[in-house]
Protein backbone atom coordinates (compact mmCIF):
# COMPACT_ATOMS: atom_id res chain seq x y z
CA UNK A 1 0.00 0.00 0.00
CA UNK A 2 0.86 3.42 -0.88
CA UNK A 3 1.91 5.83 2.17
CA UNK A 4 -1.67 6.95 3.80
CA UNK A 5 -1.14 11.09 2.77
CA UNK A 6 -1.06 9.57 -0.45
CA UNK A 7 -4.31 6.98 -0.63
CA UNK A 8 -5.77 10.32 1.26
CA UNK A 9 -4.72 12.54 -1.57
CA UNK A 10 -6.30 10.21 -4.32
CA UNK A 11 -9.51 9.31 -2.16
CA UNK A 12 -10.17 13.49 -1.70
CA UNK A 13 -9.95 13.44 1.94
CA UNK A 14 -8.40 17.08 3.10
CA UNK A 15 -5.34 18.15 3.51
CA UNK A 16 -4.06 18.16 7.40
CA UNK A 17 -5.31 14.24 7.70
CA UNK A 18 -2.68 12.09 7.88
CA UNK A 19 -3.36 8.87 8.97
CA UNK A 20 -6.53 7.18 10.01
CA UNK A 21 -5.76 8.55 13.50
CA UNK A 22 -5.99 11.97 12.30
CA UNK A 23 -9.76 10.90 10.87
CA UNK A 24 -10.68 9.33 14.44
CA UNK A 25 -9.79 12.02 16.40
CA UNK A 26 -11.24 14.85 14.26
CA UNK A 27 -14.27 12.60 14.77
CA UNK A 28 -13.94 11.79 18.54
CA UNK A 29 -13.72 15.68 19.47
CA UNK A 30 -16.86 16.74 17.34
CA UNK A 31 -18.59 13.96 19.43
CA UNK A 32 -17.22 15.24 22.58
CA UNK A 33 -18.47 18.54 21.43
CA UNK A 34 -21.82 17.70 21.15
CA UNK A 35 -22.09 15.93 24.58
CA UNK A 36 -20.96 18.90 25.85
CA UNK A 37 -23.52 20.94 24.48
CA UNK A 38 -22.58 21.71 20.63
CA UNK A 39 -23.02 25.22 20.74
CA UNK A 40 -21.80 26.41 16.80
CA UNK A 41 -24.52 27.30 13.78
CA UNK A 42 -26.56 24.06 11.89
CA UNK A 43 -24.35 24.66 9.04
CA UNK A 44 -20.97 24.84 10.94
CA UNK A 45 -22.22 21.24 11.90
CA UNK A 46 -22.55 19.86 8.43
CA UNK A 47 -18.95 21.30 7.85
CA UNK A 48 -17.84 19.21 11.28
CA UNK A 49 -19.56 15.92 9.63
CA UNK A 50 -17.38 16.08 6.80
CA UNK A 51 -15.11 14.21 8.66
CA UNK A 52 -17.27 11.11 8.52
CA UNK A 53 -17.81 11.12 4.91
CA UNK A 54 -13.97 10.93 4.68
CA UNK A 55 -13.53 8.30 7.60
CA UNK A 56 -16.40 5.82 4.95
CA UNK A 57 -14.02 6.94 2.02
CA UNK A 58 -11.51 5.24 3.94
CA UNK A 59 -13.51 2.24 4.95
CA UNK A 60 -14.90 1.84 1.39
CA UNK A 61 -11.50 1.74 -0.02
CA UNK A 62 -10.28 -1.61 -0.96
CA UNK A 63 -6.57 -0.86 -1.27
CA UNK A 64 -7.12 0.15 2.28
CA UNK A 65 -8.89 -2.80 3.46
CA UNK A 66 -5.71 -4.49 3.13
CA UNK A 67 -3.77 -2.50 5.51
CA UNK A 68 -2.69 -3.39 8.80
CA UNK A 69 -4.75 -0.43 10.28
CA UNK A 70 -8.43 -1.21 8.79
CA UNK A 71 -9.39 -3.34 11.61
CA UNK A 72 -8.51 -1.01 13.84
CA UNK A 73 -10.46 1.69 12.28
CA UNK A 74 -13.61 -0.51 12.06
CA UNK A 75 -13.27 -0.97 15.50
CA UNK A 76 -12.96 2.82 16.39
CA UNK A 77 -14.97 3.85 14.06
CA UNK A 78 -18.58 2.00 15.57
CA UNK A 79 -18.06 3.11 19.05
CA UNK A 80 -17.52 6.58 17.97
CA UNK A 81 -20.20 5.82 15.39
CA UNK A 82 -22.62 4.51 18.40
CA UNK A 83 -22.22 7.52 20.59
CA UNK A 84 -23.20 10.07 18.24
CA UNK A 85 -26.23 8.07 17.59
CA UNK A 86 -27.19 8.64 21.45
CA UNK A 87 -27.00 12.24 20.96
CA UNK A 88 -28.82 13.24 18.05
CA UNK A 89 -32.64 12.45 16.60
CA UNK A 90 -33.76 11.51 13.32
CA UNK A 91 -36.40 14.57 12.16
CA UNK A 92 -37.59 12.67 8.87
CA UNK A 93 -38.21 8.97 7.68
CA UNK A 94 -38.02 10.24 3.76
CA UNK A 95 -34.09 10.28 4.07
CA UNK A 96 -33.79 6.83 5.81
CA UNK A 97 -31.59 5.54 3.05
CA UNK A 98 -28.93 7.69 3.50
CA UNK A 99 -25.76 7.62 5.78
CA UNK A 100 -26.89 8.25 9.51
CA UNK A 101 -24.42 11.25 9.18
CA UNK A 102 -26.00 12.76 6.28
CA UNK A 103 -29.64 12.23 7.60
CA UNK A 104 -31.99 15.55 8.34
CA UNK A 105 -31.29 15.00 12.74
CA UNK A 106 -31.57 17.65 15.46
CA UNK A 107 -29.22 17.28 17.87
CA UNK A 108 -30.35 16.25 21.86
CA UNK A 109 -27.73 18.38 23.21
CA UNK A 110 -26.86 21.81 21.94
CA UNK A 111 -26.57 25.49 22.26
CA UNK A 112 -28.50 28.51 21.46
CA UNK A 113 -26.50 29.13 18.32
CA UNK A 114 -27.17 25.83 17.23
CA UNK A 115 -30.84 25.97 17.98
CA UNK A 116 -31.31 29.53 16.40
CA UNK A 117 -29.65 28.57 13.05
CA UNK A 118 -31.11 25.39 12.76
CA UNK A 119 -34.07 25.46 10.05
CA UNK A 120 -36.39 22.24 11.44
CA UNK A 121 -36.25 24.12 14.87
CA UNK A 122 -39.50 26.04 15.54
CA UNK A 123 -38.75 28.64 17.83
Amino acid sequence: MKNEKELFRKLGIREGFGSYLDLIKSWSEIIEEIELGYNQNYFELDYDLMVRDEIELLIKDEQYEKSKYYEKLIYEVNILDKRFLTLIEFISDKDINSSFWKRRLILKNAGIEYINSHPYIIK
